[in-house]
């Protein structure tokens, strides 16, 4: 069964899963004759064919496995166990979540909290959870949490503001973006800086003034001047504080490099657009902010279908990146004078 074990998890690291599954299925008969039904080699040769089922998008039959495993290594290590909260782990990351079960994996989380307090990604993960089904207090709530157990990652602090700005709560927001610029002030961090000045400008009025989340943003882009969303950051920031010139200059650049067929950017486009939409608004170029607006709300709609319609589109796009282009969407369009009800893109149930 060893040899057996061995050669599936290597057939499984190179992605040979059908013939790694059946390599599994073999070290499971025998570890089952050997050991019986309760042991860990017979819990390990489940997660592996697990692994292998899931990856072939299974995810049923990985299910069981997943589930078999777990009351296996409950019953030899007990509930508090480290075997236990890895089972726990595995069977929501790899089952539960791509099948769209998130309300047992929301509670499976919770288990995790409480077996793990000082764990910060069952925070994060729990709070993308209630980000999910638009509990946006909840979901800053755990993201709060996840940044005061690991203060150095600048994640779980953007996720909790812009939870707070989808929630509405303003004086959350300019709360948690203050603690950011505090905690992040001397960063060297190019990702670090960058988000931390990224989270300012998700809505207006964050910050009494912008001149360190200006810094910062500039420190970013020190690091790459040729980074589309460090451009964008600084553009988004300058127009934040006013300082519209050099906004539309920045987020120009940016734009630039967007319509290079060679430039590749994990950054969503419209960020940008949007920007710049508000930017020459605030310029007095009404004709151009109109149309920067409807090229980023056409490329918004393209990706996330439709606002308001309940599209599958939006399920490939991560929650953050939708909300914020959502958040986005609405407030240049009511700056403009063209938003409507359609556009508002918040969601309250569940709060």
């Amino acid at each position: 069964a060893d040899s057996r074990g061995e050669l599936a998890w290597l057939l499984n690291r190179q992605n040979e899963y059908e013939e790694a599954a059946q390599r599994f299925r073999e070290a499971l008969a025998i570890n089952r004759k050997l050991f019986g039904n309760e042991h860990a080699d017979v819990a390990g040769a489940l997660v592996g064919l697990a692994y292998c089922l899931r990856a072939q998008r299974k995810y049923d039959e990985a299910e069981k496995l997943f589930r078999e495993n777990l009351a296996i290594r409950r019953k030899l290590f007990g509930d508090e166990s480290q075997e236990v909260a890895g089972a726990l782990r595995n069977l929501t990351r790899y089952s539960l979540l791509p099948q769209g079960k998130h309300d047992e994996a929301r509670a499976i989380y919770s288990q995790l909290i409480e077996l793990n307090p000082a764990d910060s990604s069952f925070r994060q993960r729990r709070g993308a959870l209630f980000a999910e089904q638009a509990q946006w207090e909840n979901a800053a709530s755990d993201f709060a949490k996840a940044a005061e157990l690991k203060p150095e990652d600048i994640r779980p602090w953007h996720l909790a503001a812009l939870a707070h700005v989808a929630a509405g709560e303003r004086e959350g927001y300019r709360e948690t973006c203050a603690a950011i610029l505090q905690q992040f002030a001397e960063t060297q961090d190019a990702n670090s800086a960058h988000f931390a000045s990224w989270s300012c400008v998700l809505a207006a009025d964050a910050l009494d003034g912008f001149s360190l989340s200006v810094a910062l943003a500039q420190r970013a882009l020190e690091t790459n001047p040729n980074e589309v969303a460090h451009l964008q950051t600084l553009g988004a920031v300058l127009c934040r504080a006013g300082r519209f010139e050099e906004a539309l200059a920045r987020l120009n650049e940016a734009n630039a490099l967007l319509t290079n067929p060679s430039y590749t950017t994990n950054t969503s486009p419209a960020y940008t657009w949007f920007f710049l939409a508000m930017t020459h608004h605030r310029l007095g170029a009404d004709d151009e902010a109109q149309q920067w607006y409807e090229k980023a709300a056409a490329w918004t709609d393209d990706i996330l279908g439709p606002t308001n319609e309940d599209s599958t589109a939006k399920s490939s796009v991560p929650w953050n990146r939708r909300l914020t282009l959502e958040l986005l969407r609405a407030e240049t369009g009511e700056l403009l004078g063209g938003a409507d009800a359609e556009t508002q893109p918040l969601e309250t149930e569940g709060h």
